[in-house]
């Protein structure tokens, strides 16, 4: 087989138009790759920024549940003042209930002997 000046011609030719398509595929595929890295970068900044958010939020949180605590504390200590002084009113309510049926009974005594 006898290389011809028109048969190397052919070749570099058909060697250009494959070494075009294979480029082209190679670029596309370079394209893809670098624009799937852009959108990982993003979401690894998106990520911290949401981190420093959450960060934020749970210091937020951790305030409102201490803040929450302590007004159930001094809810617990006001119920426990009222539940006593319930208790006081409670017998002193006892001891006017017991008077007066003390005073009624006396007052229907006193009326029979008129």
């Amino acid at each position: 087989m006898f290389v011809t000046p028109k048969s190397y011609l052919s070749f570099i030719a058909s060697f250009k138009s494959v070494y075009g398509s294979k480029l082209a595929e190679l670029e596309e595929q370079e394209g893809r790759v670098k624009l799937g890295l852009e959108k990982l970068a993003d979401a690894a900044e998106e990520v911290k920024k949401m981190e420093v958010i959450l960060a934020e939020e749970n210091k937020k949180i951790q305030e409102a549940t201490e803040h929450t605590e302590k007004m159930l504390k001094e809810l617990e200590i006001e119920k426990s003042k009222a539940e006593t002084k319930r208790s006081e009113v409670q017998a002193i309510a006892d001891d006017c209930q017991e008077k007066q049926e003390t005073i009624e009974r006396e007052t229907a005594e006193a009326n029979k002997d008129l």
